[in-house]
């Protein structure tokens, strides 16, 4: 118990100075640009795109705050996920369509292989923002290709979302899944954390490894449910 705990403050030591760390830096920017537009140390040019960059920086600190809150929500034993029958077709539709405008900027393919009559038992929602996360990922390393797959194997039923560009490397592979790490071209270093704790709360598990395309693959192994689930109390499920 005493090296659980001692972990656990560690943890918790090394999430509050990345955190620290995550939004100070944006809130430095701010403070530099404000303060030179009010003492009119810049020119007229310098003091719009000064502007402009505070009001990117707030929203990139909006961004960090809420993926913050969600992250601690989802660690939270009072976070309450619904419990539905999900088409894991129709997840993975709305994830294309949603990533669609993204995909179609940077000129990535998105293709995606989903098995028949596939569901889960979990929180729609909550997956969907899982998948995105995992997707808008690939997307932003991708060379030309984005990869989605739903299959049944082995009994489980496993999502796998690959792309073709340079991939993860291995020293980062065993960390790609802790808060605020970030590989190239990332954002706030959340989204991923996230997306565990959403697979994790849902029964299933994440994994990271190299894909045949070249890039990165991640893979979502969920237990086979059948197609309907009736609630029978709050602490009693029954698969029918």
């Amino acid at each position: 118990m005493a090296h659980e705990l001692q972990r656990y403050i560690n943890s918790q030591q090394t999430f509050f100075q990345n955190a620290s760390h995550e939004l100070k830096t944006p809130l430095m920017t701010i403070q530099g640009y404000a303060e030179g537009i009010k003492e009119k140390v810049f020119d007229e040019v310098e003091e719009e795109k000064g502007l402009e960059v505070i009001v990117s920086e707030v929203n990139r600190l909006k961004k960090i705050i809420n993926e913050m809150i969600l992250l601690a929500k989802l660690e939270s034993e009072e976070t309450s996920f619904k419990k539905e029958s999900v088409s894991v077709e129709n997840l993975v539709n709305q994830v294309l369509e949603r990533a669609l405008p993204i995909a179609a900027e940077r000129k990535i393919e998105m293709q995606q292989k989903v098995a028949p009559n596939l569901h889960l038992i979990g929180d729609e929602e909550r997956l969907l923002r899982a998948l995105l996360n995992l997707s808008f990922n690939g997307i932003r390393h991708a060379t030309t290709k984005l990869s989605i797959t739903a299959l049944e194997e082995q009994g489980l039923m496993k999502i796998m979302v690959e792309d073709d560009g340079e991939g993860i490397s291995d020293d980062l592979i065993p960390h790609i899944f802790h808060r605020f790490v970030k590989g190239k071209n990332g954002e706030t270093g959340l989204g991923l954390a996230i997306s565990r704790a959403i697979v994790e709360q849902t029964g299933g598990k994440i994994e990271v490894g190299k894909s045949k395309l070249g890039g990165a693959l991640f893979t979502l192994t969920f237990p086979i449910t059948s197609k309907k689930i009736k609630t029978v109390n709050p602490l009693c499920d029954i698969i029918v």
